[in-house]
């Protein structure tokens, strides 16, 4: 899943970005700047115009903070502002808490962890979806992202591939910025920042009842009788209905493919079939289970792969793995 969105803030200025057009051209989503800093008249002048356009437009749209803080104290009075500056909005992408500025850089990565830390624990305590915003260089050298792990990543890399991002950066993400230097003359007369978004984040906040949105129930299923029947055609999937696959465990997979990394679309091997073990899990992302597939061959195939394609193995076949 690939799905294309910008960010804007001030320097696009309010009433000449079109809206209509970008979503016209494919894009999905708009993430506004709210606003900067500690003090309520550091709302972005713009967040108001881009927001209502966004919104009117048909776009999801979500919103970020820029910090300044250089201490826990300021980070929670940052997280104040940006709550009220994005009260009653109707926001069905995640809020972003965006660290890179220079006075950030000479503090320790404890510090500007618990700046993060501070801020999107306040945030998302107000019951919206965090995501923590930077560059690949700072996400990979400057914040304890083993501390970070329970939020979502926005990184940003202007890279000519996905791959050379783990020359900085070798986490996961959700969120890709991938250029600030594209123009699309008919949405804007200069240039826009580019994003992919590699989940589907509008229906993760709709259905978790998210940024103060109403949770979407699932419609109930009717009663239907079943018809009798000898079975004759049944195929065995191992009790499928009642199986999960669990880490250290076993798992069978029939021409599926395997994707280089548990957020991102990017196949690493194509129709595999095999039997293995489930080597890692990574809940609400598109392909969520790592697993080490043993071919006839002998040789090993490890990538991550969809739910649906795992099966419970027979025990006697893993067995002689």
């Amino acid at each position: 899943m690939t799905i294309k969105g910008i960010d804007v803030s001030k320097h696009q200025k309010a009433g000449k970005v079109n809206f209509e057009e970008l979503k016209k051209l494919g894009y999905d989503f708009v993430i506004v700047r709210a606003g900067y800093g500690k003090v309520l008249a550091q709302k972005d002048t713009a967040f108001e115009s881009h927001y209502k356009a966004a919104k009117g437009a048909g776009l999801h749209v979500g919103a970020y903070h820029y910090s300044y803080a250089v201490n826990v104290a300021e980070a929670e009075q940052e997280a104040d502002c940006f709550l009220k500056w994005i009260k009653d909005k109707e926001l069905d992408y995640p809020v972003a808490f965006d660290i890179e500025d220079a006075t950030q850089k000479v503090l320790t990565n404890k510090q500007r962890t618990d700046i993060a830390l501070a801020f999107m624990e306040k945030v998302k305590a107000a019951g919206y979806y965090v995501m923590i915003y930077s560059s690949a260089s700072w996400l990979g050298s400057k914040l304890d992202m083993d501390r970070l792990k329970d939020y979502d990543v926005w990184c940003a890399a202007y890279v000519d591939s996905e791959a050379n991002i783990k020359k900085y950066y070798d986490g996961e993400y959700g969120i890709w910025q991938y250029s600030s230097s594209i123009v699309l003359p008919t949405v804007y007369t200069s240039r826009l920042d580019h994003n992919y978004a590699y989940k589907d984040y509008a229906k993760i906040i709709r259905d978790g009842g998210y940024n103060n949105l109403k949770k979407v129930s699932a419609p109930a299923t009717p009663d239907i009788e079943t018809p009798t029947s000898d079975n004759s055609d049944v195929i065995d999937l191992g009790d499928i209905e009642n199986w999960v696959p669990e880490v250290g465990g076993g798992v069978e997979i029939k021409n599926a493919n395997m994707y280089v990394h548990a957020q991102l679309p990017a196949i690493r091997y194509k129709e595999v079939t095999g039997v293995g073990i489930v080597n890692n899990y990574r809940k609400g992302t598109p392909h969520p289970y790592q697993v080490s597939i043993y071919l006839p061959s002998g040789s090993v195939r490890k990538g991550w792969v969809n739910e649906d394609d795992c099966r419970k193995p027979k025990s006697d076949v893993f067995t002689q793995i």
